[in-house]
C-alpha cells in the first residue's frame, strides 16, 4: 500500500543525499550515488506511547511524519510527526561527509535527465 510523501529535503552536506518522509511513519534516506531508486536507509517514527513501553511490549505503532530537515551545521536529521513531536537522528559518516564522487554523480544524473527529456 502506498503512503503519501509529506516532505523531501536535500542534505546540505552531500548533494546526492536526500530524505523523504511519509504519512505511514517512515523516513526514506536516498543516496543517488548508490542507487537512483532505492533508499540506503529507512527510519521509523514510533508513537509516543511506544517509547514508554518496555522493549518486550512495543506494538511497533508508527506515526505519520509531516516535516523533515537536515541541520546545516551538525550532522543531524530532524522530523516532526503529526502530533507535533520532534525526533532527531545523528547521520552516519557515509551520509554526512562529502565524497569526491558527489559532483560527478550529480552531473551524470543531470545529463541523464536532460537526455531523457530531449528524446521524449
Amino acid at each position: 500500500m502506498f503512503s503519501p510523501i509529506t516532505s523531501v529535503h536535500f542534505s546540505p552536506h552531500r548533494s546526492p543525499v536526500f530524505a523523504a518522509a511519509s504519512l505511514d511513519g517512515f523516513i526514506y534516506i536516498f543516496d543517488l550515488s548508490v542507487s537512483p531508486s532505492e533508499p540506503v536507509d529507512v527510519l521509523e517514527v514510533s508513537s509516543p506511547e511506544n517509547s514508554k513501553l518496555g522493549s518486550k511490549h512495543k506494538a511497533n505503532k508508527r506515526i505519520g511524519v509531516v516535516g523533515i530537515s537536515f541541520n546545516h551545521k551538525y550532522k543531524f536529521l530532524a522530523a516532526c510527526d503529526v502530533l507535533g513531536q520532534i525526533h532527531v537522528w545523528r547521520l552516519s559518516w557515509r551520509l554526512s561527509t562529502k565524497q569526491k564522487s558527489d559532483e560527478a554523480c550529480m552531473n551524470d544524473l543531470v545529463n541523464s535527465i536532460e537526455s531523457s527529456i530531449r528524446s521524449a
